[in-house]
C-alpha cells in the first residue's frame, strides 16, 4: 500500500492538496452598502485564512507539511449565501473539506491547528489559556450583546439580518426565512445564557478589559508593536469587531467600561497587519460570490473591499462588460439577442431566488383561497 501511495505520489508531483470551502452570511446595511459583523466565528476564520499562502503557494507548502497535517494548509474559499442557514450544513459559516461537512468549531480548530506554533513550549501554552479565557468571556458577552439583549438585537442584530444581501433579492419569503432565523438565534442565545445572569456577563466584560488596559496602547499588539500575530491577537479581535459594531447606546454595558476605548485602536491595527500580509502576496484564495441578483458567480479578491448589495447588483453592468469582451456569460433567451429595451437599458431577468420566491408564493395563495372556498361551498351545502 505504501509502495503505491509513493507511486501516485511521483506520478502526480506532490499530495494532493485539501480543498476548504466555507459557506458564510453577510448581513449588513443595504444604504452604506457595508458589512455588519455578527459572526465571531467568521471574522476568525477570515484572519487566519489571510495567514495562509494562496492556492499556488499551497502546493509547496503541503510538500513540506503533509506529513503533519495530513496535506499541508488547504486551499480556502469563501461563498457567500443568500441565507444564513443552509440545509446541508446548518447555520453559517460552516463549509466542506474535501467534500466532507465541517461546522463553525471545527473550522476554528481547523485553522488553529494550520497556525499553531510548531515550537510549541510554555509561550504556546499561554496563548492556548488566553485563547480560551477571551472565548469564556468574550463569547457570553456577544451572545448577550447581539442576541440576548432586547434594545441592540431589535435595533442592531435584527435590522442588519433583514437588510443583509438575502433581504434584497429573496423577497417575502426570505424575509419570513429571516425573521425565523432570528426568533430561533434569540431563543437560543437566552436559553445559553438562562444561568449565567446578564449582570454577571457585563461585570466579566468589565474586568477583562481593565486588565487589558495596560497591554494594549496604542500601536501594538498582544504581545508588543514589533510581534507577530499570534492565536490569541486573532481570537481577540474576531470578538472585538463583533461587539463594536454594536451602537454604544443599544449595547448592555455602558461607555464607562475602563479598556473599552483601547479596542477599536487594537482592532485597527491587527486590520493593518492583515492588509499588510494580503498586499504582500500572503493573502488567501478570492471569494467566490454567488451573486444575490443572479444565479452567477463573481470573483472578489481579499484586498477589495466588502461591499453586499452593491456588489451584489451589479449585474448589468457585469454582464454589458463581459457581451463587450466577448465572455461568456448566462444567456435570457430571446432576450439576449435584443440586448436592450427601448429606453436603452439592459435587459434584467427576474433573479432565480426572486423567481422560486413568487412561484411559492403564488402555490401558497392559490392553495390557500382553493381551500377556503371549497369549505365554504361544502358549509353552504350543509
Amino acid at each position: 500500500g505504501r509502495q503505491l501511495m509513493v507511486a501516485k505520489e511521483a506520478a502526480h508531483g506532490a499530495p494532493a492538496q485539501r480543498a476548504l470551502v466555507v459557506h458564510c452570511f453577510r448581513a449588513g446595511d443595504p444604504v452604506s452598502g457595508r458589512e455588519v459583523c455578527l459572526s465571531p466565528e467568521l471574522v476568525f476564520l477570515e484572519a487566519c485564512a489571510s495567514l495562509l499562502p494562496r492556492i499556488g503557494d499551497a502546493d509547496a507548502a503541503g510538500a513540506t507539511s503533509s506529513s503533519s497535517t495530513g496535506g499541508g494548509p488547504p486551499a480556502v474559499a469563501f461563498v457567500e449565501a443568500l441565507l444564513p442557514e443552509a440545509a446541508a450544513l446548518g447555520s453559517l459559516p460552516a463549509g466542506y473539506l474535501d467534500g466532507r461537512p465541517v461546522s463553525a468549531e471545527q473550522l476554528c480548530q481547523l485553522f488553529r491547528r494550520e497556525l499553531a506554533s510548531p515550537a510549541g513550549g510554555r509561550e504556546a501554552a499561554e496563548v492556548a489559556a488566553r485563547c480560551a479565557l477571551f472565548e469564556g468571556v468574550l463569547g457570553p458577552a456577544a451572545d448577550l450583546a447581539l442576541w440576548a439583549h432586547g434594545p441592540s438585537y431589535r435595533g442592531h442584530t435584527r435590522a442588519a439580518v433583514l437588510r443583509g444581501s438575502a433581504a434584497a433579492s429573496a423577497g417575502a419569503l426570505g424575509r419570513r426565512l429571516l425573521e425565523g432565523y432570528c426568533k430561533r438565534r434569540r431563543k437560543a442565545a437566552r436559553s445559553k445564557l438562562c444561568d449565567l445572569p446578564a449582570d454577571e456577563v457585563v461585570a466579566q466584560f468589565a474586568a477583562l478589559m481593565a486588565s487589558l488596559e495596560s497591554r494594549l496602547d496604542d500601536e501594538s499588539l498582544f504581545h508588543g508593536p514589533l510581534s507577530q500575530l499570534e492565536l490569541d491577537d486573532l481570537v481577540l479581535y474576531s470578538h472585538a469587531k463583533v461587539l463594536l459594531a454594536v451602537p454604544q447606546q443599544m449595547a448592555p454595558w455602558g461607555p464607562e467600561v475602563r479598556g473599552l476605548r483601547r479596542l477599536p485602536r487594537f482592532v485597527a491595527e491587527v486590520e493593518r497587519r492583515l492588509a499588510s500580509l494580503r498586499s504582500g502576496g500572503a493573502a488567501p484564495a478570492p471569494f467566490l460570490r454567488l451573486r444575490a441578483s443572479s444565479p452567477s458567480w463573481s470573483i472578489l479578491e481579499h484586498d477589495q473591499p466588502t461591499n453586499i448589495v452593491r456588489a451584489a447588483g451589479r449585474k448589468a453592468a457585469d454582464g454589458a462588460g463581459s457581451a463587450a469582451s466577448g465572455g461568456a456569460g448566462p444567456v435570457n433567451g430571446a432576450g439576449a439577442s435584443s440586448g436592450a429595451h427601448d429606453d436603452g437599458k439592459a435587459a434584467e431577468p427576474m433573479p432565480l431566488d426572486q423567481w422560486r420566491a413568487n412561484v411559492l408564493f403564488a402555490a401558497w395563495w392559490a392553495l390557500s383561497v382553493g381551500g377556503f372556498a371549497l369549505w365554504t361551498i361544502r358549509r353552504g351545502r350543509k
